[in-house]
This record gives structure tokens, sequence and C-alpha cells, in this order.
């Protein structure tokens, strides 16, 4: 098994001599542009005309020049009625979200864009973590494990998961439970929901926001020797700190609301050879169904 923490917000593109540039630069890109995201030069390109013109008026405000530190793509397949294409969102040549939906990765796209601003912002404790939900339970993973735990499609659908979108996740300083990101980037009202009606279906990504209470953390694990395995909650609070985009911020006070976020929350440390293997064994650790789990 090969899972990699993906590049985080901030990182440079890698060289066109790399094969995977190559392969991606090869694709049919129609729109491509740059952009300033809280003080970052990016490029953002995609192979759809119509996402590229509603990238263009939702981020026309923030245009740029210069050589950009970061590139974003979205690689759209068929958009036409019926299609079950999987469209695929890149930073840099990390495949960060595939999704039948073009508006989840536009979803996404922005809220990456928005994660230029977590290091130095003091309005919440910003964690590298995406938010799991299923049968009423919710589980904070890291964000580089979303990609990979979703190429299990079959069995996201029928476990009913949904996940959030973005790069990381917001938690409320005082209270320590989640709370929606408020969005600094300068965007046209109500942009989404224009995006998300010609589809027909709402947003596919889960709302933080009506998850505001974490019930199991679980990072990934390189060391350990069984599919799950339970840590206490001081060692998540070390792993948390980790990830957190703004400790350095708001110092011990993120250590503090952290705490709190964890107060209540089993505390996991997952490994598994394949994304069905992982996800299974993960689910299982939240369901409270440790048997299967260690199996």
């Amino acid at each position: 098994m090969s899972v990699v923490a993906s590049e985080l917000p901030g990182a440079t593109t890698p060289a066109a001599t790399n094969p995977c540039q190559e392969r991606l630069d090869r694709l049919d890109w129609v729109m491509g542009d740059v952009y300033r995201a809280h003080g970052v030069v990016v490029e953002v390109r995609t192979t759809s005309s119509a996402l590229g013109d509603w990238i263009g008026r939702t981020l026309g405000a923030n245009r740029a020049s210069g050589e950009p530190e970061a590139r974003f793509s979205v690689a759209v397949g068929d958009e036409g009625p019926g299609s079950t294409s999987i469209h695929t969102l890149y930073r840099g040549i990390t495949p960060i979200v595939r999704s039948r939906r073009a508006s989840t990765l536009a979803r996404t796209l922005l809220a990456e864009l928005e994660a230029f601003s977590y290091p130095t912002r003091d309005d919440a404790v910003f964690v590298y973590g995406t938010i799991m939900a299923f049968d009423d339970r919710t589980a904070l993973i890291p964000s580089y494990l979303a990609p990979y735990l979703s190429r299990s499609r079959r069995l996201i659908e029928t476990s009913g998961i949904r996940m959030s979108a973005g790069p990381a996740v917001a938690v409320d300083a005082r209270s320590g439970r989640l709370r929606a990101t408020r969005t600094l980037l300068e965007v046209p009202p109500r942009a989404l929901g224009r995006l998300t009606s010609s589809e027909g279906a709402p947003p596919e990504p889960l709302a933080v926001a009506d998850h505001p209470h974490v019930d199991a953390v679980c990072w990934f694990s390189r060391g350990q020797e069984l599919p799950v395995a339970e840590i206490s909650r001081a060692r998540a609070l070390y792993v948390l700190a980790g990830d957190t985009a703004n400790l350095g911020r708001l110092g011990g006070d993120a250590l503090v609301s952290l705490a709190r976020l964890l107060r209540d929350a089993r505390c996991f440390e997952v490994r598994g050879d394949t994304p069905r293997a992982m996800l299974a064994s993960l689910v299982d650790a939240v369901r409270g169904e440790p048997e299967r789990a260690s199996a």
C-alpha cells in the first residue's frame, strides 16, 4: 500500500518533466487562468467549457498575473444527460477528489483556495482533516486519506458514507465543536447554487455545520500490525496538533479547543492493504465492532 500525505496548500507545482505531470498536461485543457488566493498565485485549468465559464465568473475578482505557486486541474468527462463519468480535481499532480458531480469539484476547489488563509487566521482552529458521516456517526480522518478511501466507491455507497469537501475543517475555538468555515475569498454570493441547480441534484459533499459533534478520530499509522488500534485521547491530541494549520498562530488556545473536540470521541489508528480493507476496518471501528475490525 502506498498512502502519502498530499501536498498541503502552498506547495509548488511539480516540474513538467515528471511523467505524471506530462500525462496530465496532455489532456484537452480548454480554459486556464491565474488567480490570487490569500496572497498565493494559483493557476486553475479545466477541460470543461461550461465549468471554465463558471470558474471565470466566480473567481474573476481574483485574477492575477505572475508565476503560479500552485496549480489546480479540473478534468471533466462526459457532461451529457445520464452521464456516469467520473470527474477529477487535481492539486498539482495529486487527485484529491473524484465525483460524478462537477459541482463537487467546484466546491472542493473553492475550499482549497480558501485554505491558503488558514495558517494566519484566528477565528477558528483549522485541522487538515475530512469529516466522514454514516449511521448518525461522525468520524474525523486526515484529509490526505479521503481520496485513497474514495477509491472504494461501492462500499461508500452501500454504507451511506458522505464526506466533507476541502483540505481542512474548522473547530470552534471556544466550544471545540465543528463549524462552518467563514469564507474570506471574494466570490459572488450563491455561486455554487447556480452550478448545482443545473445538475438537478443536491450538493454531494457533507455540510460540516450539520455534524458539529465528533464520535471518532481515526488517523493513519504505518507502524501498527492490526487494521485498527484504539489509542488514547492524549495521543490523538498530539496527532491533531501536528495537522493543525494555525497552531503557530493560536498556540495553547488551539490545544484547548482540540481537547474539547476529543472529549467524547473514541480515537483510533488505522491501516490497510487496500482502500476497501482500510475503509471497512474504519467503519467497523466507528460502529463499535472491534471484533470485526481486528479480525
